[in-house]
């Protein structure tokens, strides 16, 4: 990927500052550096890109929080052979097109993405942690399929006998 000599990267702590910084604030903060790496660079980057570019970060330890960002949907893998590529799956479409819906001490918000892999709609459940920063898991689901996954939801509603 001839990318790699371009990639964007976000302002980064020296070594020697993060060094200092209690090790689960580390942590959180060497994911959200690999999370705005990919957030910054839309095409798309490798491991090997992140590990040259990052060089704080041990490549298990990039891969451990790849990992999770994929896990957690924020962002996502397309394999070109034996390279996978890690993108970002934040792109809204457009404002107009997010609803929030608040749920006891979280939100669930919905909205419509567009990324490389067509439209999709995003159910990410957010709360606030200790640091005031929004954190949560979501699921992806087809814009066509969508009007199905309602109707399954409203069937079960209904099977429960939650009208």
């Amino acid at each position: 990927m001839s990318e790699a000599l371009t990639m964007v990267l976000p302002e980064l702590l020296s070594e020697e500052a993060l060094e200092k910084v209690p090790r689960r604030e580390r942590e959180e903060y060497l994911k959200q550096i690999i999370l705005d790496t990919v957030k910054r660079n839309p095409e798309g980057v490798t491991l090997q890109m992140l590990k040259e570019r990052l060089k704080m970060i041990g490549v298990r330890t990039l891969a451990k929080y790849l990992q999770i960002l994929s896990y957690t949907n924020q962002i996502y893998t397309r394999n070109y052979g034996p390279t996978i590529v890690y993108l970002p799956n934040s792109q809204l479409m457009h404002p107009a097109f997010e609803r929030s819906f608040p749920l006891t001490g979280k939100e669930l918000k919905v909205s419509l993405l567009k990324n490389r892999l067509g439209e999709q709609v995003f159910i990410q459940e957010e709360r606030k942690d200790k640091y005031n920063r929004k954190i949560g898991a979501g699921i992806l689901i087809p814009k066509e399929a969508f009007p199905a996954f309602v109707r399954f939801l409203r069937d079960a509603c209904n099977a429960m006998d939650m009208r």
